[in-house]
């Protein structure tokens, strides 16, 4: 989103202004589900998704110019995929091949062109959603909880829980001095204590 979310009011209704998103991805018409959301106090649980929702980030415009550029001279590197197949194997080819093992092969490479152009459209969707966001100084990510109880953000392909891709094209909005605190996190998080 472009404007910090909806504060959630209740189990029904928050986040989005527009379009109504359920609190938890349990069906709300679930009569057992409705029963537990009213008769227990499900308010710091609110209070969380909120607070994760208000989290400015952008678009790090300097690592999106570099997958720009690595897309742009063919992919294949990190988790950029090979913008081509290294060739077409139709089925007529590989009906025609009488060797086992070269028949074995060339559906071992056909296997691999359709996984290669799973991940190329996965990767445009988050491309594509990074350009459109590329010029906004700030954009939210809303959340919601899964039947455990653990917070997701709702936009399913770019968030800041998505791969490494995702992760590095996003960034915090505001700046903020790291802290003694912050510092000591940073080296658990590159394991260096």
């Amino acid at each position: 989103m472009i404007y910090k979310p909806m504060t959630w009011k209740n189990y029904r209704i928050g986040c989005y202004y527009l379009r109504q998103t359920p609190f938890s991805k349990i069906p709300i018409d679930h009569v057992k589900t409705c029963k537990l959301y009213e008769h227990n106090d499900i308010s710091r649980v609110i209070k969380c998704l909120d607070l994760l929702g208000e989290v400015k980030w952008r678009i790090n415009q300097k690592v999106l110019d570099v997958i720009e550029y690595i897309w742009s001279t063919g992919g294949g590197v990190g988790e950029i995929p090979q913008r081509y197949n290294d060739r077409v194997i139709s089925r007529n080819i590989i009906r025609e091949t009488k060797d086992y093992t070269d028949k074995l092969q060339l559906l071992k490479e056909s296997q691999h062109n359709r996984e290669l152009h799973s991940l190329r459209c996965d990767f445009m969707i988050k491309l594509t959603i990074a350009r459109n966001f590329a010029k906004c100084k700030e954009i939210y990510f809303p959340h919601n909880i899964d039947y455990r109880g653990r917070a997701y953000p709702i936009s399913p392909h770019l968030n800041h829980i998505g791969n490494d891709l995702c992760r590095g094209l996003l960034e915090y909005s505001e700046k903020k001095p790291l802290g003694k605190e912050g510092l000591n996190w940073l080296k658990v998080n590159i394991f260096i204590i």
